[in-house]
């Protein structure tokens, strides 16, 4: 395994906590003031962040006589209201997807209707939910994480980089991120023909890079794990990306539930069989990015799609990071069923790094300090000390988002090696980890 061509010289990076503290109560604000945001906190004072007005409920149900009645009866307005998101011409069946979204009056809670209508009674209960925020979890509002730090390729790192390059890409694997910077590459890897767009979106949208500056510091970041990813699949991977973050108005950047369930639904329709989702949020209580968990409960080999005798996809492995504010409450999608939820190690890949999350959700662990990748080429954003960085298309960035595409870069790696089911491969890198310490409170460690 060309490890090398993935982490470069280890290192991990400082930034001073009291001011990250400052500009995360600042982002935090803005969150709060967001007319289409909402806010839950539950009874033991955990927060999680919601689309407003909005009800994600699973296909099945919309038409249940139950949900009908009591949407009626709260004034509600049953109507698939983004219906158009989810036809045949963006790439989906619709039978595929697996859920619905409708629209609230304005005067309910999307967080207690969904819960009162779980309650009601019937041969089951009804699936619905609210549709959950998630972010990068790099900084701000969801997670502790440092910015990323210009950097340059080690001895040998672009030679081993250039090689993986000549590998023909065998494995179709979707990155759901922020997309692929615009303009040259330094990365011989990711220049070689590796990347795709889906639907023409494979550069950046504006508010997070211009061509030539961040305009904030998730700016690159699908580049970054992207980078990642391909030299752990040793250039087996395909890579498919969806650009999922959007204008919010906000200083950081959200991206829905619902909006990243479409994603992995048309990566799944490509064919992809590894996907790698940096992304993560709390959910409110007794909740989990429902959208989401009911698109991967289309795909072949998941104990729902057995059970309904569905027509499914090929297997798809989602791989997914656990999430960058030191907590044992867990994070989604990585704690979905059957995702592979990955943490991240410190710098000497011995010990949890300090930000990661952890607990008996999350797999695997692997590095997340200072992981060396490609990154875009320009100014930086400013850092706390004022200082604006110049890039010349490295970086060594933290995170468990950086840990998530190696893991799935392994996966990747194992199906080219022969292994022709998706959740085998990845069943196999999870046997092939060494169990960590249970103090460390995350899984087994990949490498």
């Amino acid at each position: 395994m060309t490890h090398g061509a993935v982490f470069g010289e280890h290192g991990g990076e400082e930034w001073d906590d009291e001011e990250r503290e400052r500009l995360a109560r600042n982002d935090w604000q803005a969150v709060l003031e967001h007319p289409d945001i909402g806010l839950h906190t539950d009874a033991g004072g955990r927060y999680s962040l919601h689309r407003r007005g909005v009800l994600v409920v699973a296909e099945e149900d919309v038409e249940d006589e139950r949900l009908v009645a009591n949407l009626d009866d709260l004034g509600i307005r049953r109507s698939v209201a983004e219906g158009s998101r989810y036809e045949p011409d963006q790439g989906i069946e619709r039978t595929g997807v697996g859920f619905a979204v409708l629209s609230l009056g304005s005067n309910v809670d999307a967080v207690a209707a969904a819960g009162y209508l779980r309650t009601i009674e019937g041969r089951r209960p009804l699936r619905a939910g609210p549709d959950h925020l998630l972010s990068p979890s790099q900084g701000g509002v969801l997670g502790p994480g440092a910015p990323p730090r210009p950097a340059r390729p080690g001895r040998g790192v672009l030679a081993k980089r250039s090689a993986l390059a000549e590998v023909v890409p065998s494995v179709p694997v979707a990155v759901i991120d922020s997309g692929l910077v615009a303009g040259e590459l330094a990365d011989p890897l990711l220049g070689a023909g590796l990347t795709t767009s889906t639907a023409g979106v494979v550069i950046e949208p504006d508010p997070l890079w211009d061509g030539a500056q961040l305009l904030h510091w998730e700016g690159g970041h699908g580049t970054h794990v992207a980078g990642v990813l391909a030299a752990a699949a040793e250039g087996h991977a395909s890579i498919l990306h969806f650009a999922v973050l959007e204008e919010s108005g906000l200083p950081v950047p959200l991206v829905s539930d619902t909006r990243v369930a479409v994603a992995v639904a048309r990566a799944l329709s490509a064919g992809c069989r590894v996907i790698n989702l940096s992304l993560s949020g709390p959910t409110a209580a007794d909740y989990d990015t429902i959208a989401t968990g009911l698109v991967l409960g289309r795909t072949a080999g998941s104990a729902q799609a057995r059970r309904r005798g569905d027509a499914c996809t090929d297997d798809a492995v989602l791989v997914a990071a656990a999430g960058n504010e030191a907590t044992s409450v867990p994070r989604y999608p990585a704690a979905l069923k059957g995702v592979v939820g990955v943490g991240a190690l410190d710098a000497r890949g011995t010990g949890r790094a300090r930000f990661s999350n952890f607990g008996p959700w999350v797999d695997c662990a692997t590095l997340g300090e200072g992981v060396f990748g490609p990154y875009v080429t320009g100014a930086g954003g400013p850092l706390p000390d004022g200082a604006q960085p110049a890039f010349k298309g490295w970086a060594r960035w933290s995170g468990t988002s950086f840990a998530a595409p190696y893991v799935a870069g392994l996966v990747a790696a194992t199906i080219a090696a022969g292994t022709t089911s998706a959740r085998l491969a990845a069943a196999t890198v999870l046997a092939r980890g060494v169990p960590l310490a249970p103090e460390l409170g995350l899984g087994v460690k990949v490498s």
